[in-house]
């Protein structure tokens, strides 16, 4: 699921960057059958142009266990998944936040689905 374009201007070039998202189960890392499907995309949407970065960033929601180890689980499955369908391993970057940057707010200790993701971004 495409998320939106954000173009960038930096000094004499500008760059534009496509994000996309792939959401867990809760206290889990394994992908599903819609996971593949947003990587595929992403993928395609990459390697239809010369990417210059792929950065994938795994989150957690606050109920989670291991927030930090969780996010750069889930971050490090979507890149194997990109790596997969041709994205070159060289240009992908992991980062987790654990539950420091959640889509959705809750109480300390709820569980929210949305938090629950990893963002592809894709950057030309």
């Amino acid at each position: 699921m495409a998320t939106g374009v954000l173009a960038m201007a930096t000094g004499a070039h500008a760059t534009a960057t496509q994000a996309f998202l792939v959401y867990f189960e809760f206290d889990s890392a394994a992908r599903d059958a819609k996971a593949f499907d947003v990587a595929a995309e992403a993928a395609a949407y990459a390697l239809a142009g010369k990417p210059t970065r792929v950065r994938i960033t795994g989150h957690a929601d606050a109920a989670e266990p291991n927030a930090f180890d969780l996010s750069m689980t889930r971050a490090k499955a979507v890149a194997d998944m990109l790596i997969q369908r041709g994205i070159p391993a060289s240009i992908i970057f992991v980062e987790g936040k654990a539950a420091t940057q959640p889509a959705v707010l809750k109480p300390s200790g709820v569980a929210e689905r949305l938090n629950r993701r990893a963002e592809i971004d894709v950057a030309f």
